[in-house]
C-alpha cells in the first residue's frame, strides 16, 4: 500500500525518498511563506471580525 503511495507522488509531483538539499531548503521555504501567509490572512480576518463586533455592540 505504502508502495504504491509512493509511485503516485512520484509521478504527480516528482517525489524522491531522498532529496537534494536544495529541494529541502524550497520546502522549507514554501513552507515558511505560507505559514506567514495565513498568519497575517487570520490577523486581518481577525481584526475585521472585532471591529464588525464592536461596531455592533454600539449600535
Amino acid at each position: 500500500m505504502l508502495g504504491s503511495a509512493i509511485v503516485v507522488l512520484h509521478v504527480l509531483v516528482g517525489y524522491r525518498d531522498r532529496p537534494m538539499g536544495i529541494e529541502l531548503l524550497f520546502y522549507a521555504v514554501t513552507f515558511a511563506a505560507i505559514a506567514a501567509l495565513m498568519r497575517i490572512v487570520g490577523a486581518r480576518a481577525a481584526r475585521v471580525a472585532r471591529l464588525e463586533a464592536n461596531a455592533g455592540s454600539s449600535t
